[in-house]
C-alpha cells in the first residue's frame, strides 16, 4: 500500500518572514542541528559502550 504524504498548502503572504526573521530562524535551526549532532554522537558512543561492557551493573546503568 503506497504511503500518503501529507501536503501543506501555504499562503506565501502569511508565511513570509523579514530578513531579520529569516536570520533568527536560521540561527535557531543551526543551533538545534548542532545540539542534535552532539546528542546523536553521544547516543552512538553509549550504544557502543553498552555493547562492549561486560559487567551487568554497569551495562544496566548505561542502558538507563
Amino acid at each position: 500500500m503506497p504511503s500518503k504524504a501529507a501536503t501543506i498548502e501555504t499562503n506565501p503572504s502569511a508565511t513570509s518572514l523579514t530578513a531579520g526573521g529569516r536570520r533568527r530562524s536560521q540561527k535557531k535551526l543551526d543551533a538545534l542541528q548542532a545540539e542534535f549532532d552532539i546528542r546523536s554522537e553521544k547516543f552512538k558512543q553509549m550504544k557502543k559502550a553498552v555493547t562492549i561492557e561486560a559487567g551487568t551493573t554497569v551495562k544496566f546503568q548505561l542502558e538507563q
